[in-house]
């Protein structure tokens, strides 16, 4: 923040700027006139820490109302819950989540502000109630099979998580839907019984559909899009990894992952890629190659192959900065 100058000093400036040939006696007067004619409240410089200030205090009590709503909920579960019937449940679940939206709604919430920050994670609780609803529901009302239940958990929360992204395109938000519709995915498949591993692949296909939404810049914020599908990519084909089929499959996927951050020079897509391989390559190597050398010489060479990328990707987006922080020449 610019410190201001007191408008005797002003004058002082101004009347140095004439002796030193900068301006004429006349642009001199003229802002003599503009500084005496010039009055600011005595709060102009304390009005943005203030109401900084009161942002981040406002943030700081809801996050800390927001956890205390939590934990009382659950503590009243934990005491009360075996006691309940069915209907005081779904209301103090509805109600929870009810609230919690309420609150978030009425936040100002300004783009990049707390205030957007606090409603998301508002909402993100909020979210978290309502897919307790629905299991109460499926379970105490509905009466239904696991798989069933799974689905309409999933399947519900996804929706609601949906319309709060709709409406305020935060990264909590985004998440959550995400997620939320990863799992419904899984469900589906699971719900089919077709093979014990494959509901993974219905978290690979809807990561892999967010990564390329997230790269394309449909999905906003891309970037978060992009590293979320392609964490979602990698959970999901590790799923499937408990055949020899999926542990390929797993692998693949980390793989095209690592290529993806070396072509998009993006660090953080290429520590979703490393992590990946530390878990699987050793899983993969003990599977196939048990008690084998060459599996350890070829984790060694792995890890090399990973650092080198590393540097190269570090020092290529570098040069790019200095490069385009430099001087331009006519």
């Amino acid at each position: 923040m610019m410190k201001s100058i007191p408008a005797q000093q002003l004058d002082l400036l101004v009347d140095h700027w004439v002796d030193e040939g900068l301006i004429t006696a006349a642009q001199a007067h003229r802002m003599h006139v503009e500084v005496a004619a010039y009055e600011p409240a005595d709060d102009a410089t304390t009005a943005p820490d203030a109401s900084r200030a009161a942002s981040l205090l406002g943030q700081a009590l809801g996050y800390l109302g927001g956890a205390i709503v939590l934990v009382g909920s659950v503590l009243i579960g934990s005491w009360y819950w075996d006691d309940l019937g069915t209907a005081p449940r779904l209301a103090v679940l509805i109600g929870a989540a009810g609230l919690l939206l309420s609150a978030g709604a009425i936040v100002p919430a300004p783009r990049g502000g707390a205030g957007e920050q606090l409603r998301s994670v508002l909402w993100l609780i909020s979210t978290g109630a309502v897919a307790g609803a629905l299991g109460v529901l499926a379970t105490d009302v509905l009466e239904t099979s696991e798989a069933d239940t799974f689905l309409l958990v999933a399947g519900g929360t996804a929706c609601y998580a949906a319309a709060l992204w709709l409406v305020g395109h935060g990264v909590i938000q985004q998440i959550a839907m995400v997620v939320a519709l990863a799992l419904t995915a899984a469900a589906v498949i699971n719900r089919a019984d077709v093979a014990e591993n494959l509901p993974g692949l219905g978290v690979w296909i809807v990561g892999l559909i967010w990564a390329v939404l997230g790269w394309r810049e449909i999905a906003h914020p891309g970037r978060a899009a992009l590293v979320l599908g392609s964490m979602l990519a990698l959970i999901g084909a590790m799923a499937t990894a408990g055949a020899d089929a999926g542990m390929v499959f797993a692998l693949i996927t980390i793989l095209a992952i690592i290529v993806a951050a070396v072509l998009l020079r993006d660090l953080f897509l290429l520590a979703v890629g490393t992590v990946g391989a530390l878990i699987n390559t050793p899983a993969a190597m003990t599977r196939w190659f048990p008690d084998s050398v060459a599996g350890a010489f070829a984790l060694v060479v792995v890890g090399v192959l990973l650092v080198a990328t590393a540097v190269w990707v570090t020092r290529s987006g570098h040069t790019r900065r200095v490069r385009s922080s430099g001087p331009s020449h006519g």
